[in-house]
């Protein structure tokens, strides 16, 4: 059921400064995409492209696009990696992008949990990444705003971010993180307040 459709059409403007995508229609599958994007191209005070996206997603089933897994998968043991590390260093590809985007998708399936009102409004810029935005209208019994920067994308991350979760189900959000068989815990999480740091506190 994955892929079996696909149509695209957008007004397109080109100079020797700027690509424009405008009025863009997209249909995959089940799903409808509209929006614009702008390409900056580079010029002699701009080393690399900017990109500007603006797109809205009604609806998409992650889940229908991702490889079935098989009995090796499911029984395989993840490597330990040495000394830990930094998690936030798997965003170290976005050092390099410098884009203003702004997301929303009315409703997203993922690993069998739906969530409803996404908005992601954000800037990747000079190795540091600030969202203004990244919300949630409905998961789980509940809603979800996070706010802040992350910055040295390309070295060890930091961050400083303002939380504001509440989720009536704590075992459906552990199942959107991709942890299949999360025991039960407690019924609702609610969490606020700021975090920051970096790796080593």
């Amino acid at each position: 059921d994955r892929l079996r459709n696909l149509a695209f059409a957008s007004r397109v403007t080109a100079t020797p400064n700027e690509v424009q995508l405008g009025e863009i229609d997209m249909r995959l599958d089940s799903s409808k995409i509209a929006g614009g994007i702008v390409i900056a191209m580079p010029n002699e005070t701009r080393a690399k492209p900017a990109f500007g996206i603006g797109l809205a997603l009604d609806q998409i089933n992650v889940d229908a696009y991702m490889p079935a897994a098989s009995a090796e998968t499911t029984t395989e043991q993840p490597a330990e990696s040495e000394g830990g590390g930094n998690p936030l260093s798997a965003l170290k590809p976005l050092a390099d992008l410098d884009a203003n985007v702004e997301l929303r998708v009315g409703s997203l399936t993922l690993n069998g949990q739906q969530v409803e009102g996404l908005h992601v409004d954000g800037t990747l810029q000079g190795g540091t990444l600030t969202l203004r935005d990244l919300s949630v209208t409905k998961f789980a019994g509940g809603a979800g705003t996070i706010t802040g920067t992350l910055t040295e994308l390309a070295g060890d991350p930091r961050y400083d971010m303002t939380i504001d979760v509440d989720v009536a189900d704590a075992t459906r959000a552990k199942q959107l993180a991709g942890m299949a068989d999360a025991p039960a815990g407690p019924g609702r999480i609610t969490i606020g307040g700021t975090l920051a740091g970096g790796p080593n506190g």
